[in-house]
């Protein structure tokens, strides 16, 4: 073993390793599928994207308008939120991730809130909740398909 390794054989297999890391890197980022099959993973929210897809399937999981995902009851609440846009389609994009993965998701016009940011955003909240504590007992699901979601109390609606 006093004999040191080549450098032709050291770069060969430094190749190698930075090839196995970016096709792994690949295959879970989804790029391969359509080559070697869909990884099995649990997909996060990507919060960068704003992409808006249409609902092709025709299955009505998409909402049809802004009613869809209104809340119905002017009380003031915690929620867990999520995202938020200036434009409704994005943030209804992301209302229906939440939906499809079976959560409870409303998008609320901060500027109706007292606590919430004056300026006019369409923010997707994770259910509602008359505690925090109960806000908190969903915070890990949700943080599983958004990990940047957090607790906020509304404060009271301005009609």
């Amino acid at each position: 073993f006093s004999k040191r390794p080549n450098a032709k054989v050291l770069s060969g297999i430094a190749a190698a390793v930075v090839m196995l890391v970016l096709t792994i890197c690949m295959y879970n980022a989804g790029y391969l599928e359509e080559y070697i099959g869909s990884p099995q993973r649990n997909v996060v929210y990507d919060p960068y994207d704003d992409t808006v897809e249409e609902d092709e399937d025709d299955t009505g999981a998409v909402a049809e308008d802004e009613d869809d995902y209104t809340l119905s009851d002017d009380s003031p609440f915690f929620g867990i939120w999520c995202k938020a846009s200036k434009e409704y389609a994005k943030a209804e994009e992301f209302a229906d991730y939440l939906t499809e993965n079976g959560i409870d998701a409303y998008i609320v016009d901060t500027s109706e809130w007292e606590n919430l940011n004056a300026e006019p955003w369409y923010a997707v909240t994770a259910g509602t909740f008359d505690s925090e504590s109960e806000a908190d007992d969903e915070l890990s699901t949700v943080k599983e398909l958004y990990e940047d979601a957090y607790i906020k109390y509304s404060g009271e609606r301005d009609n």
